[in-house]
């Protein structure tokens, strides 16, 4: 059903073969509606919608969080490396990548980075190769540690990171009404703590599709599919359906799929409590499930 392939640091995967699919339960038992239901703000004006426009335009894969939102969950993510190590461990929620590294060595102290976690109240990028980040920085600190030199850039409360090209280039290309973009938009409108994502085709215009974790009264999954338009998204309600009924998320979560989805503009979606241990989230992803075209 699926093709990876790799080209340089982007990784895309190819979603074909979506009209032969079988859907797994009647149409009528579909529940699809503009946005509303299943959790979430409704909002997209919150921190991780506020850099959209600048996720990495070539980007094959993308993560990001909400630590504001991981915050108010209740995780101890501002202390010290090993408490901020355990609420990573005992959730799978995702540090900013200079953070995440310093957390992983044990090393509490912000003089490498030249930030501390708490300084940082969102991000999204493609890893530790480029990302942005919304908070509170001292450009001048970032800039000259060790791992800021030379990669990264400060525009007021927006710090860029990129290690093979100029990190202007971040602010510069905007990826505003892209797929890519309505992705990390969509985890944004409903909610997310932590999301990834991955490109399921090649081009600016291809559908996305992600998963993630947000926070009501228990953890819940998150998932979302972007595509470039309402009318792509309405018409790919069958063949989302059938590839999450052929994966594994039904097993992981209370409830039924079916009547969970949702549509919201150009983003399919659906959030729903997990019963799975919720550090493993993101096992979907990492397995190449088929709601991702694996």
């Amino acid at each position: 059903m699926t093709e990876a392939k790799s080209s340089g640091r982007r990784r895309r995967v190819v979603w074909v073969g979506a009209g032969a699919a079988v859907v797994v339960v009647a149409a009528a038992a579909f529940v699809v509606t503009q946005g509303g239901g299943g959790g979430g703000d409704g909002g997209g004006d919150g921190c991780l919608s506020g850099l959209a426009g600048n996720v990495p335009v070539d980007a094959g894969v993308l993560s990001g969080s909400d630590l504001d939102r991981a915050r108010d969950a209740g995780l101890d993510i501002d202390g010290s490396a090993e408490d901020a190590g355990k609420a990573v461990f005992d959730t799978g929620v995702q540090l900013d990548p200079l953070s995440q590294r310093r957390i992983q060595v044990f090393d509490s102290s912000t003089e490498s980075t030249g930030y501390a976690v708490g300084d940082v109240e969102c991000w999204v990028g493609e890893g530790a190769q480029e990302f942005v980040a919304h908070g509170s920085f001292d450009a001048e600190a970032i800039t000259t540690s060790d791992a800021g030199g030379g990669v990264t850039v400060v525009r007021g409360d927006v710090l860029a990171l990129d290690t093979d090209d100029p990190p202007t280039a971040l602010f510069d290309a905007p990826s505003d009404g892209t797929p890519r973009a309505e992705l990390v938009e969509a985890f944004d409108r409903h909610g997310a703590v932590t999301f990834a994502g991955i490109g399921v085709d090649d081009g600016d215009d291809a559908p996305w599709a992600g998963i993630g974790l947000a926070k009501g009264d228990v953890w819940e999954l998150l998932v979302v599919w972007a595509f470039p338009s309402d009318d792509a998204a309405e018409a790919s309600v069958g063949r989302v359906l059938n590839a999450v009924h052929e994966g594994q998320v039904p097993a992981m979560v209370s409830g039924d799929v079916d009547d969970e989805l949702r549509r919201d503009g150009a983003a399919l979606w659906l959030r729903v409590p997990l019963k799975d241990d919720i550090s493993r989230w993101n096992t979907p992803l990492q397995m190449f499930d088929p709601m991702f075209g694996g």
